[in-house]
């Protein structure tokens, strides 16, 4: 039977009714018509003969009536699966592949909406759904984008949250700060409002309640220190971290303008044997004017290979204090080792600045890894390493 097109029709009692119809040519199409419009794909498996793996149906995509490279081959497929063995009515997910060019074999499985409703994307029959979203690939990185569509300025650009059957509990989002720079925000709900409680900025700080603790990291480290910058910061201190090692003698300044106030932990340690390998130093630097204060609360450790000095005075050295000066051995009467406290005092200068000086001299023996913690309660510093 020959003709352009094809048109099948139905009576419904009264009226013949067009139900499909079949167009001419390589362009023609097949339409399926009624209210509404149903394609029926019925399996005529025995109900008693389902096992997994066994196909429903499918609806495949074909390219190809010659014999070269690969082809014939499926482009693309839906299918619907039983997965469920032994069974008397069988459960139906739906599988969609798709292929490459020229890929041998044709179209591969890359997605499955389970029959539980689970969807699992990339090689999708080769994975168990561990939840109702699951992405896998056996050789690369899974990755999910989420892009917004216009405008680089600031803006929220989208995000993930969590509601139970009434609210909206808690979320992560993305904003813009602008084209090149963004943040990510964590929300969480308190009696039904659900607002940010941490944030990630886009210098990599973490700032918890916005400004109750923000943990940090400079962008690039303090010039020739290991490790060196601001940690965190509190609404009372912001608290900066130093590293550094070698067999070396060091000078450390820490230098400031008129008006400042910290305490510092000053570390180093020795691997060799023997008594006060590993030196501990804590202590006040002030400046007010041009006072300048150094207090050395308490100090231990001070017989290993490295001396260390600790002087506070003004930027040219005047006014100077030595903060070990004074400092008293307490602890378990008669013991050869004990702590020192209660070290150092003020001086003057005409200068309105500060420096504390930390000067390390090597002279022997296994030194190692040495740390400064300084934790800033009013005004700010600069540091260097010669």
């Amino acid at each position: 039977m020959e003709a352009s097109s094809y048109t099948l029709h139905a009576y419904d009692g009264s009226t013949m009714l067009e139900k499909l119809s079949i167009g001419n040519g390589y362009a023609g199409t097949v339409d399926v018509k009624g209210i509404p419009a149903h394609l029926r794909l019925n399996s005529q498996r025995d109900t008693s003969d389902w096992d997994s793996g066994d196909f429903i149906g499918k609806l495949d995509f074909y390219v190809g009536s010659d014999s070269t490279n690969n082809l014939p081959y499926n482009a693309g497929y839906i299918h619907c699966l039983n997965e469920t063995d032994n069974a008397n009515e069988p459960s139906g997910a739906l599988i969609f592949g798709t292929t490459t060019a020229n890929l041998s074999g044709g179209a591969v499985e890359r997605m499955r909406l389970g029959a539980g409703g689970t969807l699992q994307i990339g090689n999708s029959g080769s994975i168990t759904p561990g939840g109702l979203l699951h992405l896998y690939q056996a050789s690369n990185d899974p990755y999910i984008v989420i892009q917004r569509g216009s405008g680089d300025s600031a803006n929220a650009i989208g995000g993930i949250s969590w509601k139970n059957n009434t609210n909206t509990i808690a979320g992560i989002y993305a904003q813009t700060d602008n084209i090149n720079d963004g943040t990510l925000r964590f929300h969480t709900a308190e009696g039904g409002t659900n607002t940010e409680k941490l944030q990630i900025t886009k210098a990599g700080a973490v700032v918890v309640q916005r400004e109750h603790l923000q943990i940090q990291r400079a962008g690039s480290n303090t010039a020739n220190f290991t490790k060196g910058g601001i940690v965190f910061a509190t609404p009372a201190y912001n608290e900066y971290h130093y590293t550094w090692s070698g067999q070396s003698s060091y000078t450390i300044d820490l230098t400031c303008a008129s008006y400042f106030h910290c305490e510092f932990i000053y570390t180093q340690h020795q691997t060799n044997g023997g008594n006060e390998m590993h030196y501990y130093a804590r202590g006040k630097w002030a400046n007010n004017h041009t006072t300048h204060t150094g207090y050395m609360y308490e100090m231990s450790g001070d017989g290993g290979g490295l001396s260390v000095s600790f002087t506070v005075s003004d930027q040219s050295g005047n006014g100077s204090v030595d903060m070990k000066g004074g400092l008293t051995a307490a602890g378990s009467p008669g013991s050869t080792y004990r702590g020192l406290y209660g070290g150092g005092h003020e001086g003057s200068s005409s200068s309105a600045n500060g420096r504390l000086r930390i000067a390390e001299s090597f002279s022997w023996g296994s030194v190692s890894s040495r740390a400064l913690i300084v934790k800033v309660y009013y005004g700010s510093f600069s540091i260097s390493k010669s």
